[in-house]
């Protein structure tokens, strides 16, 4: 049996990996589609376009590390949901057998009790996973930008401050984190006591209900007490385990809302990066600037003057900053 089991979890891994590979390689061509657009120039645009830029300033954090949390997040949220609803209505079908339908019907009101309280004391981890997110594309874009301009930093002695600068970004982003660890603290403190320490006390109970508050029934004839003895702790301990494994799948659940939660955190993110996207690609108003400045500036220049007649200013994002109308 050992090797059949081994082979099985190592194919439900291989195969949420592939799940992983494959959503990312899906939704990273969806957006190169836009986004590396000949047509549109949006690589341009979203990088200096002020009114796009104001909303994603490192849109190489969203095209890479968002698209692969949110694919990971995805394939796992996945798994961690479909086998735990499938446990659970495996055991409590085999519960009810044995305890009647209250037994597996007390264990889930239990669960969806815990629930509701912790919803109602769990923090918003998506809006902070997000902002971790976007802090620690900014502290990325910091260290892009030196490398970037490097050589005009040198040049004029800028080291002090761009240290600054990144040290200023660094520190922001551990103070966030070190707020987000402190909301895992303890929504985590929570979950273990409800989830596991109080959920097994109440799955005992349900469990020790037809042992020991059982109306007493007369000895069946052929069996003597150490019989009956017997065979209520064999039904006791199946049950037991029985309740264990649906306390288990069920706390799965519950715990996997978190998990959602985070989830929606980079939901948020690519739902931004599509958003950004498909504005880049709407057709720009065209600036109201004419070239007459320009050519009363250049007039004593024939030549350039002549070279401008019927010419257009155009940025490569498709936007006409100035025209000879």
């Amino acid at each position: 049996m050992m090797f059949p089991i081994a082979a099985t979890n190592q194919l439900l891994r291989f195969a949420i990996n592939h799940l992983k590979a494959a959503l990312r390689a899906r939704l990273s061509s969806h957006f190169h589609k836009k986004y590396l657009d000949a047509s549109t120039n949006a690589f341009y645009k979203v990088s200096n376009t002020p009114a796009l830029t104001k909303n994603v300033k490192n849109i190489d954090q969203l095209l890479t590390t968002d698209v692969d949390h949110f694919s990971n997040s995805l394939a796992d949220l996945y798994s961690n949901l479909t086998k735990p609803i499938f446990d659970v209505f495996l055991f409590s079908h085999r519960l009810a057998s044995s305890l009647g339908p209250k037994g597996p019907t007390s264990m889930i009101a239990y669960f969806l009790a815990t629930a509701v309280i912790l919803r109602s004391v769990t923090p918003s981890f998506g809006k902070l996973t997000a902002e971790e997110q976007r802090l620690e594309g900014e502290y990325r874009l910091r260290h892009s930008r030196l490398i970037t301009h490097a050589e005009e930093v040198a040049f004029y002695g800028g080291g002090d401050v761009e240290r600054a600068t990144i040290e200023s970004a660094l520190a922001k982003l551990i103070a966030h984190a070190k707020k987000l660890y402190s909301a895992r603290l303890f929504i985590g403190t929570v979950d273990s006591i409800l989830v596991k320490y109080v959920a097994t006390i109440v799955g005992y109970l349900i469990v020790s209900i037809p042992v020991f508050f059982k109306p007493p029934e007369p000895a069946k004839k052929g069996k003597d007490g150490e019989d009956e003895a017997s065979d209520i702790a064999g039904v006791y301990t199946r049950n037991s385990r029985l309740l264990i494994s649906l306390a288990g799948a069920i706390g799965r659940l519950v715990l996997a809302g978190k998990e959602i939660t985070k989830f929606s955190g980079y939901c948020e993110r690519v739902r931004m990066l599509d958003e950004v996207l498909e504005e880049s690609r709407k057709p720009q108003e065209v600036i109201d600037v004419t070239l007459a400045s320009i050519r009363m500036k250049l007039a004593s220049h024939e030549s350039l003057n002549e070279e401008f007649r019927l010419a257009e200013l155009m940025t490569p994002g498709k936007l006409v900053i100035g025209s000879d109308n």
